[in-house]
């Protein structure tokens, strides 16, 4: 079974059963996007000439059942092909990006009812941590305008080039969150690739268009919140 929910009262109800901390996923749980929106930024500035933007557009679009295919399997291998491609771009270049990304393209794709959960937590004193595996340029921005802590693949330079440090790749989203005390903690995800979060805390609670067979086997009853659309 599970509980769905429409406002923030449920959040008195954590703090009565001793929540101190929140952690978040990023894409389609705070907003509507993917890991691969800064690198179409990236590309389209790049691209002076809109028939290369056009031809590279088509291209990534054919792309996307096989990423898809990839993703079903497993998130980390998706992540170790598909990070390659931030590799011609220098850090600088891809932390302005960025920056210009979040404020005309991320801002206007936050999920309402997250985006003001983040603050709504905060006040309520609970201590918020965003878990994403996107990539540091992108998820800093998001820490930065929650005021929050948050964790995301690091980038580091390779002379004028870059490249995602996918080392501590395995496991990554699991150690951190065996870092909480899951009897302290909520967790807030969208998709089965959140399940070693959700698992590990007692308070799960899933953002989502639709209920899924999988979310009955978290060990605790999550919490539901339906996006319409």
């Amino acid at each position: 079974m599970s509980k769905e929910v429409s406002d923030f009262i449920f959040v008195e109800d954590l703090l009565e059963k001793g929540v101190k901390f929140a952690v978040i996923d990023v894409d389609k749980t705070l907003t509507h996007t993917h890991p691969g929106h800064l690198l179409a930024y990236l590309r389209n500035k790049r691209f002076t000439n809109r028939l290369f933007w056009n031809a590279w557009v088509v291209v990534t679009l054919m792309k996307l059942p096989f990423y898809y295919i990839i993703d079903k399997f497993s998130r980390d291998v998706l992540s170790k092909v598909f990070f390659r491609k931030y590799h011609p771009f220098s850090v600088e270049e891809m932390e302005t990006a960025a920056r210009e990304m979040f404020e005309i393209i991320i801002k206007p794709k936050f999920i309402p009812f997250t985006h003001d959960l983040v603050f709504h937590l905060k006040r309520k004193g609970i201590h918020v941590t965003l878990l994403s595996q996107n990539i540091e340029p992108v998820i800093k921005q998001y820490g930065e305008y929650f005021g929050v802590a948050h964790y995301a693949l690091p980038v580091v330079a390779e002379g004028t080039r870059s490249r995602v440090d996918l080392a501590n790749l395995a496991g990554y989203k699991e150690r951190i969150i065996n870092t909480f005390n899951p009897e302290e903690t909520i967790a807030i995800g969208d998709s089965i690739h959140d399940f070693t979060t959700l698992n590990h805390v007692r308070f799960p609670m899933i953002i989502c268009h639709k209920k899924k067979r999988w979310m009955s086997q978290l060990r605790n009853e999550p919490l539901l919140y339906r996006v319409k659309g």
